[in-house]
């Protein structure tokens, strides 16, 4: 069965920055020449969910696949995210930040890095060019929602400033950086 997914929309370049590229890290627009790499960016995100669930390999990878095009195409939908971009570090595709900077208060719609990557202070210098690129821009802050069953992820964004706010839901806990 193939994959089909929305396309990506017009594309807009990330603004650059000197210590993202001091730390080898290139933002740049995603495209549909990327799918393979944003399916197995997906799937890893789920293999430990799935390591528990008593289906065949096949069925796990059908399962991973239709919900990949099902996020892809919410992801896409007009308003929901203007910047998709792949984090690519060191020249090589390792991970998605998509966005939406529309004023006054942007949404981090989703930080996601590949495995190899994850634990090594990307994702802190990613998070740290954000709240800077909305500072400089006059958002007035950040707003995200992290799933409950993240712990990691949520201690990251409260290291960097979220807190909590009203507007979550039984699966995902809503945080807001405001600009000061």
């Amino acid at each position: 069965m193939p994959l089909i997914t929305a396309p990506f929309p017009t594309a807009t370049a990330a603004p650059p920055d000197a210590r993202l590229h001091a730390k080898g890290i290139a933002l740049r627009p995603a495209t549909d020449a990327d799918i393979p790499f944003l399916l197995t960016l997906y799937a890893a995100s789920r293999a430990d969910e799935l390591a528990h669930v008593p289906w065949t390999d096949a069925s796990k990878a059908a399962f991973v696949a239709s919900q990949f095009a099902l996020q892809h195409r919410h992801f896409t939908t007009p308003g929901v995210a203007t910047d998709l971009w792949i984090v690519e570090i060191d020249s090589r595709a390792a991970g998605r930040l998509y966005a939406n900077r529309e004023p006054p208060v942007w949404r981090l719609v989703e930080i996601a890095l590949g495995p190899s990557v994850r634990g090594r202070g990307f994702g802190s210098t990613l998070l740290a060019w954000l709240k800077r690129t909305a500072r400089l821009a006059g958002a007035t802050g950040i707003d995200l929602h992290v799933l409950v069953t993240n712990p990691r992820a949520a201690a990251l964004y409260a290291r960097h400033g979220f807190v909590a706010a009203a507007g979550g839901s039984e699966t995902h806990r809503r945080m807001i950086w405001a600009v000061s």
